[in-house]
């Protein structure tokens, strides 16, 4: 019975010390997945729909609103586009310029 204590001691901690880590790493996917939620609707199509165009001016949106200061956010939003993180990066370039 102590060995399933001690078992069960570990798996709890193990458990109760993850779940710290990946709430906020929840929160910011909510957050981003949010974002491209309210672009979507605002833009009238799926990231991955729009034409070039389209996606360039969802892009911007999204670095207005704050999206890509969140971690692993361009690769989130390529995916979400249909288009790879080098391109997403050259529309951020594109509207620096």
């Amino acid at each position: 019975m102590p060995a399933s204590g001690r078992a069960g001691g570990p798996n709890a901690a193990g458990g109760q010390a993850g779940e710290p880590h990946s709430a906020p790493a929840v929160e910011l996917n909510d957050a981003l997945a949010r974002l491209i939620a309210d672009v979507e609707r605002e833009l009238g199509a799926e990231l991955g729909d729009l034409d070039r165009p389209g996606k360039q001016r969802a892009v911007r949106l999204l670095r207005e609103r704050g999206a890509f200061g969140l971690r692993k956010s361009v690769s989130s939003v390529a995916d979400a586009l249909g288009v790879t993180r080098f391109t997403v990066y050259n529309y951020l370039n594109r509207e620096v310029d």
